[in-house]
C-alpha cells in the first residue's frame, strides 16, 4: 500500500539565512510498485471523472455521449428548420400575390390601384372573408359617386351643360362652328 514519508525541504536558502529559515514539511506518496502506481492514478481519474459527470447532471459516460448525439441531430434540425421557414416565406409571398392578383381581376380592380385598394380591404372593419370585403369596399367607394372611379378609367366630369352636350353631338351645329371660324379669319 501507500506509504507516507516526510520529507524535510529547504530550497533557495543561502547560508546567512538558514538560521532563520524554517523546514516546511511536505508529504510525498510514495509507492512499492509501478501497479500500485497506476492503481493510484487509475483511482484520481475515477474520481475526477465522476465529480465532472455529477456536476453536468449525468450519471454515466454512455449517457453524455447520447446527449452529445442528439445535440449533433438537434443543430441539424435547426439549420433544416431555417431553409425551410424561408422556403416557407417566399412561397407564402408568392401565394399572397398570386391571390391577391385573382381577387383584383374578381373585383374588377386595376393593378395600378391595388395597393391602395388592399390597405382599405385589409383595414375594413366589415365581418367575413377577404373577397367579402373587397367587394364591400368597392361597393362603398362606388357609393362616393363621380368623385371616386373605381375599377374603369373615367374622364373627369366636365363642366358642359345637357344643351352644349347636345349641341355639340349635332351635326348642323357642327357646321355652324365651321362656318363662323371661316368667318373670323
Amino acid at each position: 500500500m501507500n506509504e507516507n514519508q516526510e520529507v524535510k525541504v529547504t530550497q533557495g536558502v543561502t547560508p546567512e539565512q538558514k538560521p532563520q529559515a524554517k523546514a516546511t514539511t511536505v508529504e510525498v506518496l510514495t509507492f512499492k510498485s509501478q501497479e500500485e502506481y497506476k492503481k493510484h492514478v487509475q483511482s484520481i481519474s475515477s474520481k475526477a471523472k465522476g465529480e465532472l459527470l455529477k456536476e453536468l447532471g449525468i450519471t454515466k459516460l454512455a449517457e453524455g455521449k447520447s446527449l452529445l448525439e442528439k445535440a449533433k441531430g438537434i443543430e441539424s434540425l435547426t439549420k433544416e428548420y431555417e431553409t425551410l421557414k424561408a422556403q416557407n416565406g417566399e412561397l407564402t409571398a408568392k401565394v399572397t400575390t398570386y391571390e391577391n392578383n385573382e381577387l383584383l381581376a374578381k373585383v374588377g380592380i386595376p393593378k395600378e390601384s391595388s395597393e391602395m385598394f388592399f390597405k382599405l380591404v385589409d383595414e375594413s372593419t366589415h365581418e367575413g372573408t377577404r373577397e367579402q370585403k373587397a367587394f364591400y369596399v368597392k361597393e362603398q367607394l362606388a357609393k362616393l359617386g363621380g368623385q371616386v372611379v373605381v375599377g374603369t378609367t373615367k374622364t373627369p366630369p366636365s363642366n358642359k351643360t345637357e344643351v352644349d352636350k347636345y349641341m355639340e353631338s349635332n351635326p348642323r351645329y357642327k357646321q355652324y362652328q365651321r362656318q363662323q371660324a371661316k368667318i373670323k379669319k
